[in-house]
């Protein structure tokens, strides 16, 4: 800039009004960088557990140029930048400590001994909430294995399980998401265990390690073909709500079941419109929940645990369902197959749909 200006003199006129835009952008670029490396250093995160408050910088950046909109622009891009960084290099580093405090668990088995670990202290509130949650939830699933019979053992392991899918549908609907997915490490993958079950987490991991250029652009339109299919079942795909986002990722997941298996049968992929056909003959298999003041049909890959209550099962299916779990109760005789009012609900929406079997038995 300043050899420009000591020769402007002998630049012609239209090149020098050319010139003059390129040293002006590259000067204030210059200058809206230093800016936002010196705000980033004042009141940018110490620590990756140290929230970022962008606004407050970004603030600042503005009132350094008031009356100078080239220079704030370019000073709040790269405070972005700077931020995008850290928040990439946080979910490593976050990851990685998950993984590390598992793995001391895995080690140890001990849950105090992990709140002794350095890995422990490297972890944010939340994050140990999550991981304290998800080992004391597998205590208690062990403990209940030493005192109990094998089949009750299983079950309660099951439903330790299944309570981390029910509090973890909501996150997985983020996760699952093409773009995010095709972001994430395994490492990132794996650390989610905590909060989403071994289940879901497991279903992630075989999805991205499923990811090229080629399947990622297949599952951008599959997962548009599903936000379409989720409203005609009454879901609300693009809703912020959480437990709008906890539906649809409920029955997101069994979808992308339904479809694997299918797959698993054919022997190969299916196509675009194979996995359309077999969503819409899912939507079509209805059964019909009693309401207080009328009766709805919801399809039964979409039922809740609330709404497997109030199934209403026809005469003629309760005789022959009812006669079948007893006579299959009295050769085996384990919980599901007792003739109880909910198995038999739960028996007659199986024979609607597969997908029902992944009904939860209560939230």
């Amino acid at each position: 800039a300043k050899y420009f200006k000591d020769n402007k003199d002998q630049i012609a006129g239209t090149s020098y009004d050319e010139i003059g835009k390129l040293v002006d952008t590259a000067s204030a670029a210059n200058d809206g960088e230093q800016a936002a490396g010196a705000v980033w250093e004042s009141q940018g995160p110490k620590g990756y557990n140290d929230p970022v408050l962008l606004d407050k910088m970004e603030a600042e950046v503005r009132k350094q140029y008031p009356n100078d909109a080239a220079r704030a622009k370019a000073g709040i891009a790269a405070l972005r930048e700077r931020v995008a960084a850290h928040n990439s290099t946080q979910a490593e580093v976050k990851a990685g400590a998950i993984n590390s405090v598992m793995d001391v668990y895995s080690k140890t088995r001990s849950l105090a001994a992990v709140q002794k670990s350095p890995e422990w202290q490297a972890l944010g509130g939340a994050d140990r909430m999550k991981v304290e949650d998800y080992i004391t939830g597998s205590q208690n699933a062990a403990l209940s294995r030493a005192n109990a019979m094998l089949n009750r053992d299983v079950l309660t392991e099951q439903r330790n399980q299944q309570r981390l899918r029910q509090q973890g549908f909501g996150a997985y609907l983020a996760y699952s998401n093409p773009d995010t997915l095709n972001g994430m490490s395994e490492s990132q993958i794996q650390s989610l265990l905590p909060e989403l079950g071994s289940d879901l987490t497991g279903h992630l991991m075989e999805k991205k390690r499923g990811l090229t250029p080629k399947t990622l652009a297949e599952a951008k339109i599959d997962n548009d073909d599903f936000n379409s299919a989720a409203a005609r079942m009454g879901l609300k795909p693009f809703s912020r709500d959480d437990h709008d986002k906890e539906a649809v990722g409920e029955v997101k997941s069994r979808v992308e079941r339904v479809l694997d298996m299918e797959q698993r049968q054919k022997g190969k992929p299916l196509t675009r419109e194979e996995k359309n056909a077999v969503v819409s003959r899912e939507i079509a298999r209805t059964v019909t929940v009693e309401g207080f003041w009328s009766n709805t049909d919801k399809p039964a890959i979409s039922l809740t645990a609330q709404d497997l209550a109030r199934i209403k099962v026809p005469s003629a299916d309760r005789s022959q369902i009812a006669q079948a779990m007893a006579k299959a109760y009295q050769s085996n005789p384990r919980p599901d197959l007792e003739p109880t009012e909910t198995n038999i609900r739960r028996w007659y929406a199986r024979s609607k749909s597969p997908a029902a079997a992944l009904i939860p038995n209560g939230r």
